[in-house]
Protein backbone atom coordinates (compact mmCIF):
# COMPACT_ATOMS: atom_id res chain seq x y z
CA UNK A 1 0.00 0.00 0.00
CA UNK A 2 1.35 3.66 -0.66
CA UNK A 3 -0.59 6.94 -0.31
CA UNK A 4 -0.98 7.77 -3.43
CA UNK A 5 -2.82 4.75 -4.28
CA UNK A 6 -0.80 3.95 -7.63
CA UNK A 7 1.26 1.02 -7.29
CA UNK A 8 -1.09 -1.68 -7.98
CA UNK A 9 -4.01 -3.85 -7.59
CA UNK A 10 -3.86 -4.96 -4.20
CA UNK A 11 -2.81 -1.26 -3.15
CA UNK A 12 -6.00 0.25 -1.32
CA UNK A 13 -3.61 3.47 -0.49
CA UNK A 14 -3.43 5.32 2.96
CA UNK A 15 -7.05 3.15 4.10
CA UNK A 16 -4.84 -0.09 3.39
CA UNK A 17 -2.21 1.32 5.80
CA UNK A 18 -4.64 2.52 8.13
CA UNK A 19 -6.15 -1.11 8.25
CA UNK A 20 -2.65 -3.41 8.72
CA UNK A 21 -1.74 -0.61 11.56
CA UNK A 22 -5.57 -1.54 13.01
CA UNK A 23 -5.18 -5.33 12.48
CA UNK A 24 -1.60 -6.02 12.77
CA UNK A 25 -0.87 -8.49 15.35
CA UNK A 26 3.28 -9.49 15.50
CA UNK A 27 3.94 -12.83 14.62
CA UNK A 28 6.91 -15.10 14.10
CA UNK A 29 8.10 -12.95 10.46
CA UNK A 30 8.43 -10.18 12.62
CA UNK A 31 10.58 -11.33 15.45
CA UNK A 32 12.97 -12.61 12.62
CA UNK A 33 13.12 -9.51 11.10
CA UNK A 34 14.17 -7.96 14.27
CA UNK A 35 11.00 -5.80 14.64
CA UNK A 36 10.19 -4.61 17.81
CA UNK A 37 6.39 -5.80 18.77
CA UNK A 38 6.24 -2.85 20.93
CA UNK A 39 6.98 -0.48 18.21
CA UNK A 40 4.14 2.47 17.44
CA UNK A 41 2.89 2.89 14.08
CA UNK A 42 0.71 5.76 15.10
CA UNK A 43 3.65 8.01 13.15
CA UNK A 44 2.17 6.49 9.70
CA UNK A 45 -0.95 7.22 9.97
CA UNK A 46 -0.34 10.39 11.25
CA UNK A 47 1.94 10.96 8.58
CA UNK A 48 -1.15 9.53 5.93
CA UNK A 49 -3.80 12.66 6.80
CA UNK A 50 -1.04 15.60 6.91
CA UNK A 51 -1.22 18.30 4.12
CA UNK A 52 2.80 18.03 3.43
CA UNK A 53 3.38 17.47 0.30
CA UNK A 54 4.04 13.56 -0.49
CA UNK A 55 7.56 12.33 0.16
CA UNK A 56 9.14 10.27 -2.61
CA UNK A 57 7.58 6.18 -2.80
CA UNK A 58 10.39 3.69 -3.25
CA UNK A 59 7.91 3.01 -6.52
CA UNK A 60 8.77 7.14 -7.22
CA UNK A 61 12.25 6.10 -7.18
CA UNK A 62 12.69 3.42 -9.10
CA UNK A 63 10.33 4.76 -11.87
CA UNK A 64 12.72 7.51 -12.12
CA UNK A 65 15.33 5.72 -12.16
CA UNK A 66 14.38 3.71 -14.93
CA UNK A 67 13.43 7.03 -16.99
CA UNK A 68 16.06 7.65 -19.66
CA UNK A 69 17.90 11.08 -18.82
CA UNK A 70 18.51 12.45 -22.38
CA UNK A 71 14.92 11.66 -23.62
CA UNK A 72 15.84 9.07 -26.21
CA UNK A 73 15.30 4.94 -25.82
CA UNK A 74 18.35 3.54 -25.40
CA UNK A 75 16.29 0.11 -24.39
CA UNK A 76 15.90 -0.52 -27.95
CA UNK A 77 16.36 -4.30 -28.63
CA UNK A 78 18.85 -4.56 -30.77
CA UNK A 79 19.02 -8.10 -31.69
CA UNK A 80 16.16 -7.54 -34.88
CA UNK A 81 17.89 -4.65 -36.49
CA UNK A 82 19.34 -6.85 -39.17
CA UNK A 83 16.14 -7.95 -39.75
CA UNK A 84 15.35 -4.64 -40.20
CA UNK A 85 18.51 -4.19 -42.46
CA UNK A 86 16.75 -6.91 -44.76
CA UNK A 87 19.73 -8.99 -43.27
CA UNK A 88 17.89 -12.64 -42.57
Amino acid sequence: HCQSSNSGIGDFGPEGINAFIRDHHCKEICKRLGLDEDISLDFVSSDLHSNAPEKPTIEDELSSDSEDPDGDDDSIDHRDKDKADGDD
